[in-house]
């Protein structure tokens, strides 16, 4: 999941870099909307990522 968020986002990324993403136990069970969430809360705090980058896939409601 890690890697598809990045592969996603890639082209946002203000800066070029190399990224090591080690998945910790707790994203065991965690949806892809989740995980992007928090990659993406990430990539923004270390000023990565422009702020007005959003989530590829906008939660949906159900109809």
């Amino acid at each position: 999941m890690m890697r598809e968020c990045f592969r996603l986002h890639r082209r946002e990324l203000l800066e070029a870099v190399d990224l090591v993403l080690v998945a910790r136990q707790s994203i065991a069970g965690r949806g892809f909307q989740a995980v992007e969430r928090d990659f993406l809360r990430l990539l923004k705090k270390i000023g990565l990522l422009p702020e007005t980058a959003a989530t590829a896939y906008p939660k949906t409601t159900p109809t």
